[in-house]
């Protein structure tokens, strides 16, 4: 059996890894392993893998089990890591002995170096990211993703850059069955997923603190001229981490936050739910970086500080 004939795992099926398994599970003979404790393990089981909206996809019913110790059974190929980013303090050392050393694990979630947090766990193991373009929700009543909106490419990387055959299958199963992506260097996935992690960390606390809807902190201009300041924030610390973004980028950044529509962020429900947020890995790693390279972030700094404080009044974060 060839590398890309064998199965590909997937660590969580919340909205995310739900559309990358049914384009990976398209049309296929490839096994998809799917482990999910949550409510998605009984949806999936009884109508499968299935999205609709802007992109339709019917991945059938993949080998579906509610503990990672069924990995332990199978030879994956690859593995996409597509949990919150918060999990991974959690989830990587339950992973350890579980998948072999030439699995390439994959992280498909928000925020920034999250694949090098699963280096640390897995040194002798390729590491890859994928950074989305797009965007849905669970429609609860049958099981399946509606997927809202999608603006390709989405963007994969290896963090050793090796070619991309190494992916086998993977990149021209996704491009074939309508979920368009780019293979790039190392580099560039780092700054593609930097890029992305200025937008959410822009919105995301600040909505999450101020029970805001993504319209109405754009609308509102003592809340726009935040996230303005956040916005700056990033750039610079990107700016010093080599990311050049190109002329006009903070009013083109701006322009994006404005079609956010009128719903409320992810962290927002995490805080109103009692649940840890990404945090960590969005506004904390702009923090991080700063400190690091000489950057003032007092936005940043500050937004972080108060989300953590509402996680640690909940009881989901200690201290």
């Amino acid at each position: 059996m060839s590398s890309n004939e064998r199965p590909i795992g997937f660590i969580g099926a919340g909205v995310v890894g739900s559309i990358f398994a049914s384009a990976l599970s398209k049309n296929t003979d490839r096994d998809i392993v799917v482990v999910d404790n949550g409510p998605r393990f009984e949806q999936i089981k009884s109508g499968g893998l299935k999205t609709k909206g802007v992109l339709e996809l019917d991945g059938g019913t993949p080998k579906l089990f509610n503990s990672l110790d069924a990995f332990s059974e199978f030879n994956l190929h690859s593995l996409f890591i597509s949990t919150k980013s918060s999990s991974l303090k959690f989830l990587l050392p339950a992973l350890k002995d579980k998948v072999k050393k030439d699995t390439i694990l994959i992280s498909l979630q928000n925020g920034l170096e999250t694949e090098d947090t699963i280096k640390e766990y897995f040194p002798d193991n390729p590491i890859g990211r994928v950074v989305i373009n797009l965007a849905g929700r669970v429609d609860e009543q049958s099981g399946e993703i509606e997927v809202a909106w999608f603006n390709p490419p989405n963007y994969i990387g290896l963090l050793d850059d090796a070619n991309e055959t190494r992916l086998g299958s993977i990149l021209e199963d996704l491009n074939s069955n309508g979920l368009t992506t780019k293979f790039v260097s190392s580099f560039e996935i780092k700054k593609q997923s930097f890029h992305k992690n200025m937008l959410n960390a822009s919105l995301n606390p600040m909505c999450g603190l101020l029970s805001l809807t993504m319209n109405d902190a754009m609308t509102f201009d003592a809340s726009r001229s935040i996230a303005r300041g956040l916005l700056k924030e990033g750039l610079a610390v990107g700016k010093e981490l080599g990311f050049d973004y190109g002329e006009g980028i903070l009013e083109k950044l701006l322009a994006y936050l404005d079609g956010g529509g009128n719903h409320y962020p992810s962290m927002w429900s995490d805080l109103q739910a009692g649940r840890m947020s990404e945090i960590e890995y969005i506004n904390g790693k702009i923090v991080e970086n700063a400190k690091r390279l000489g950057v003032e972030t007092p936005y940043n700094e500050l937004l972080t500080m108060m989300v953590m404080a509402c996680e640690s009044k909940a009881g989901s974060r200690k201290a």
